[in-house]
């Protein structure tokens, strides 16, 4: 099957699959390690602003055992930092660190560099025809 003949979805599912293999690919040879598409959102969210897990959880609409993975996965390569009392989960706050930033910044800038990629290799009314794809896509549900 041609890839015009592939569905929309299925096309979607191999592109994200080749994405995130260069991000974490580019992140880990620009030195952090450890980052996938799961942890992405969770580091941009407390980059945002410091947080509560239980705040966390309900912004990125995840149960609190798996803010807390997620969180420990972040903190344990030193992305992120839980202050607070030890004891006192619901007053402890994390916090990005200045390696969760840079990570971050290198993600946003390898984005970028996808975005003129397909820009030079597609031309600007293909990538806006593609953005609105996606975006009618992800209004579906």
């Amino acid at each position: 099957m041609a890839d015009d003949d592939r569905p929309i979805a299925a096309l979607l599912r191999t592109a994200e699959a080749a994405s995130e293999r260069r991000r974490q690919e580019h992140l880990a040879a620009a030195g952090y390690p450890g980052i996938d598409g799961s942890l992405i959102p969770v580091l941009r969210a407390v980059a945002d602003q410091e947080t509560t897990m239980s705040a966390l959880g309900d912004r990125l609409g995840l149960p609190l055992m798996e803010t807390s993975r997620l969180l420990g996965l972040l903190e344990a390569r030193d992305y992120v930092r839980r202050l607070g009392r030890p004891g006192d989960l619901r007053r402890r706050v994390a916090r990005i660190t200045d390696a969760g930033r840079a990570a971050l910044h290198t993600d946003d800038q390898l984005a970028a560099d996808q975005d003129r990629r397909l820009m030079d290799r597609l031309g600007a009314q293909d990538v806006t025809a593609a953005r609105r794809v996606l975006d009618a896509l992800s209004q579906m549900g």
